[in-house]
């Protein structure tokens, strides 16, 4: 599972300092959407962090793979995955448009 993921000639230092950017980046900007009332409150945001990190790292995967070649596939993609996610997956009520 490993390798799939994360290949042997991986420079683990890029690998750390994708991550450490990527923290930086998302965690401020989920304490923002708390506090605007667009995340839910009761939400721990390490948990939240942690799942968008899982969908950070196959787009991440795939990108070393060659199976995104381009930073604006891996965003386009990074984007859907992000809003699914903040979203939900589920059907909105018959009755939410009332």
């Amino acid at each position: 599972m490993r390798e799939t993921y994360f290949p042997r000639d991986l420079d683990p230092d890029l690998l750390q300092r994708q991550k450490q950017r990527y923290i930086d980046l998302l965690l401020p900007l989920l304490r923002e959407a708390q506090l605007a009332g667009e995340l839910r409150s009761d939400l721990e945001l390490p948990f939240v962090l942690g799942h968008l990190y899982g969908l950070y790292t196959v787009v991440l995967s795939a990108w070393f793979r060659d199976r995104l070649t381009t930073e604006k596939e891996c965003i386009t993609l990074l984007t859907i995955l992000f809003e699914q996610a903040l979203q939900g997956l589920m059907p909105q009520p018959q009755n939410a448009h009332e």
